[in-house]
């Protein structure tokens, strides 16, 4: 059922009936925060770049498919990250112990602009409060995997988790990176 009456400005209605249980018939689907939060978002001058990593957080959201979803997922989250001017340079660091790597002629920590994976490392921790290292290798081993052909299921044993739940662990990570893009206010 749909109020979709044109001469009434403002909140429209939306009810639905479905087979789920839990929900009560007809299940309401637009409400004020759906409407508000669409609003919001309208009256904002958002980015092309931040639209098309909303466009593929929504993709992955409405997937069904884990594998699919994951890497929707992630390409939300490369263009927020890539699209974050970093201003300060970065080093890279040792594979093995994580620490500067330091030039012996030089004598010096050479410092770049960051890689997209360094930007993309930087933002889950700025967005996630329990960042840990492991958690940031087991995302990238499965996107890694993912874009090499691979699925989910073939590292499952690798994963400490379901593979499911890897695929939850990025989408929110995304939201937040989303979520953060807009202004406090």
């Amino acid at each position: 059922i749909v109020d979709a009456t044109p001469s009434i400005p403002g909140l429209r209605s939306l009810h639905m009936w479905g087979d789920s249980i839990g929900h009560d018939d007809p299940h309401p689907v637009l409400d004020e925060n759906v409407t508000g939060t669409a609003e919001y978002l309208l009256n904002h001058d958002i980015p092309p770049l931040l639209r098309r990593a909303m466009r593929w957080y929504r993709i992955g959201v409405n997937s069904t498919i884990p594998d699919d979803q994951f890497q929707y997922f992630w390409f939300a989250l490369e263009l927020v990250a890539v699209a974050n001017e970093s201003s300060e340079k970065v080093n890279d660091k040792c594979p093995v112990c994580r620490s500067p790597l330091y030039c012996e002629t030089c004598k010096t920590h050479p410092l770049h602009w960051p890689y997209e994976k360094q930007k993309i490392r930087a933002l889950i921790q700025a967005v996630d409060q329990e960042f840990e290292e492991k958690k940031f290798e087991m995302l990238e081993k499965a996107r890694n995997t993912l874009m090499h052909g691979g699925t989910l299921k073939e590292i499952e044993e690798k994963l400490p988790e379901p593979r499911e739940e890897i695929v939850d662990t990025l989408g929110k990570i995304v939201f937040l990176a989303l979520v953060n893009q807009f202004p406090r206010e």
